[in-house]
Order: C-alpha cells, then sequence, then structure tokens
C-alpha cells in the first residue's frame, strides 16, 4: 500500500492476504473504522439532515468532532499521518518518532537507537510499516513487521532513501537520491534482494508511489524536459511508460489510477487504454478507492470528497475557513486525511460515519 497517499473497480488493490466477513456490529464496527467503541457510540446521532456543520463535544480531551453530511471529523492527535490500511490503522508520526494510531489511541513504535526525526509512511494490509530516519545525516528506511515490532534499517544505495509503499509480501518501492539536489531515482527493495536500483533507462527522474500486492507498482517519470509520464513496474521486473501524467495508485490486475496530462482523474487498465474517473475527472482528483468501491480525493478548490460506487458526491466537514484533502480510506469506509488554513498549517484527521460499508469487507490478518 501506498502512503499518497490515491479508482478500484471489483478487485481493489488492498484485497491480497485479507480474510472476509460480510457481518459487522458494535465493537466489530468500531474496530474496523480505527475508533473505539465510546467513539462509535459518540458518532451514532444522525447527522444527515444538518444544514451545517457544528462542533461537538470531542470524544477525546483535547480534541474535536465536526459533524455533517453523516460524517463527523476527529482531530487525531498526532503531527502528521500519512496513509491507513483496510482495517483502519494509521501511520506517521508524533514529536520526531514514528506513530500509529490504533483503536483510539496513538502508540510510538521502536526505532534503531540513535535514529532521529523518524516518520512512518506507509503501511500494508497485514500491518507491515516502512517509513524513514536520519542517521549520520542520512535518510535510512526503516522497516516494522508491525507496530509492536522493533524497527530495524533495511539498507540503502543512497544518502536518501525515501519508501513510500509497501505491500503484504513485504515489497518496498520509493525513490532514492544521491543528495538533496539529485534527481530521485525508483527503487524496490525485496526480503531477498535487499535494495534495487529499478530507474529506467531514457528518463532523468522516476519515483513508484504504489505497490500491490499482487506485484504491480506505479508511479512517474520525467523525460528531461518536464514531461510527466505514468509509469507501470511488472510483477516480472518490466517497466512500461503509460501516458502523460502520473500513476499514483495501482490495482492488483495492474490498472493504474492517477492524474493525466491536463490533470484530470484518470486511469489506465493493463492495454493502457484510459478512462475517466471520479465524480468530477477534471475537478476532483481520486485518491483512493476501497475494495468497496468508495472514491476519496481532493477537489482543485480544497475541499474533501468521498462518493460510494458512483453514487452522490458528500463534502467531508472541516473546519470554517480551512481546506480539507482526503487521502486514504479503510475497508470499512473511514477516511483519513487533513485540514489546513494555509500551507504551515496541517490539522490530520479521520471522518467517520456511523456505520460500515456495504459489501464484503476485507480485514488484515
Amino acid at each position: 500500500m501506498t502512503t499518497l497517499a490515491m479508482t478500484r473497480s471489483a478487485a481493489a488493490s488492498k484485497s491480497s492476504g485479507s480474510r472476509l466477513i460480510r457481518s459487522l456490529a458494535g465493537a466489530a464496527i468500531a474496530l474496523l473504522c480505527g475508533v473505539t467503541s465510546a467513539q462509535a457510540q459518540k458518532w451514532t446521532a444522525d447527522v444527515a439532515s444538518a444544514s451545517a456543520a457544528t462542533l461537538t463535544t470531542a470524544p477525546v480531551s483535547g480534541s474535536r468532532v465536526i459533524k455533517f453530511n453523516s460524517y463527523s471529523m476527529y482531530a487525531l492527535p498526532m503531527d502528521h499521518a500519512y496513509a491507513m490500511n483496510n482495517a483502519g490503522l494509521i501511520v506517521g508520526d508524533d514529536d520526531g518518532k514514528g506513530a500509529v494510531y490504533v483503536n483510539g489511541q496513538v502508540a510510538y513504535l521502536a526505532s534503531p537507537p540513535g535514529y532521529t526525526d523518524v516518520k512512518a509512511w506507509a503501511v500494508s494490509n497485514n500491518g507491515i510499516i516502512v517509513g524513514t530516519g536520519m542517521n549520520a545525516g542520512h535518510q535510512r528506511p526503516l522497516k516494522w513487521n508491525s507496530y509492536t515490532s522493533p524497527g530495524v534499517d533495511m539498507g540503502a544505495i543512497a544518502r536518501i532513501t525515501q519508501p513510500l509503499a509497501v505491500n503484504s509480501s513485504g515489497v518496498v518501492a520509493g525513490y532514492t537520491m544521491t543528495s538533496s539536489n539529485a534527481a530521485p531515482r525508483a527503487y524496490k527493495w525485496t526480503p531477498a534482494t535487499g535494495t534495487v536500483d529499478i530507474h529506467p533507462t531514457g528518463y532523468d527522474i522516476s519515483t513508484v508511489y504504489d505497490v500491490a500486492d499482487s506485484g504491480f507498482m506505479s508511479g512517474y517519470t520525467n523525460d528531461g524536459n518536464n514531461q510527466f509520464y505514468a509509469a507501470r513496474w511488472y510483477p516480472s521486473g518490466a517497466f512500461g511508460s503509460i501516458a502523460r501524467g502520473v500513476g499514483y495508485r495501482t490495482l492488483e490486475n495492474g490498472t493504474v489510477y492517477g492524474t493525466g496530462l491536463t490533470n484530470e482523474a484518470k486511469m489506465w487498465d493493463v492495454s493502457n487504454t484510459a478512462t475517466l474517473i471520479g465524480p468530477s475527472p477534471t475537478t476532483h482528483v481520486v485518491k483512493q478507492i476501497s475494495p468497496n468501491g468508495r472514491y476519496v480525493g481532493v477537489s482543485y478548490s480544497g475541499t474533501a470528497w468521498t462518493t460510494m460506487n458512483g453514487g452522490a458526491l458528500v463534502t467531508l466537514p472541516v473546519p470554517a475557513g480551512t481546506y480539507g484533502a482526503a487521502i486514504d480510506v479503510s475497508a470499512c469506509g473511514t477516511i483519513l486525511g487533513s485540514y489546513q488554513a494555509n500551507i504551515n498549517d496541517y490539522h490530520p484527521v479521520i471522518w467517520s460515519k456511523t456505520t460500515c460499508d456495504l459489501g464484503e469487507i476485507v480485514i488484515a490478518q
């Protein structure tokens, strides 16, 4: 799974290696949505008919909930939140330490001694976490087999290593840089091979944003003339350029989605046939799609939004005078994102609702 974060059809990139359940109730809903039972109860009031977002008593001291359009916004008690898996496990950082938000509270990741400014960037559906930490002036890649496991350095081939995605087999991908001014180069890490440069020939820049459990990866390249191309890496290791744009997410069948030449929301199947996606492709970027067909994203006017299987567009609530962005979604339909009043004013949040999305819910084992 990726951090950037990032259309699912019947098959979803978060589904492999998981078990399916068909009925959810009570504590199970709270667990799947990444909230406590008390928070789930707090959010049971029907607010679908509300005419404006209103502040209510927060489920945790020092935070707040905004309710509107049947979704409640809950401010996360951590500095940054970058990704969430199907079970609702959220990863990020807090006070210079790698952190997760699980079962309604923040837990800190155990990092190797001597590492500072630790961040958790991505999490797989079975709970593998990857991130970074500073050590001896280098940005090093770190991996936790679970949020209760000790972190280990994965090794590096450059001064800066930035993992952005990990799948349930522990395959990691992102980019490396020889210095802060160097061009990014795509890399892949596996338990068998370690870190391998997968930068394609003929391009100046490359980055992998997502890796599916099937082994397909998506990202982008740049040919040196400021021409960005959505890209696909195959499980075999082969590379394929798709079209002008950026590929943020990949499905298990190799379908890639992201933005096209004019920043329109677009999907490319494995034959590179393009399809516009989302509620309004020219104004709303699709950042992620859940296994049950819930789309989330951000509009170019600065609103966080969601829609279910092509249904009505729902604008997610944020405090007055701020902009919102939705970047990830769990199988239950809990949405991860942020709001901010300006570029330096960032607040991570989740949006939750009273029930989980219908259909088969995918839960990491």
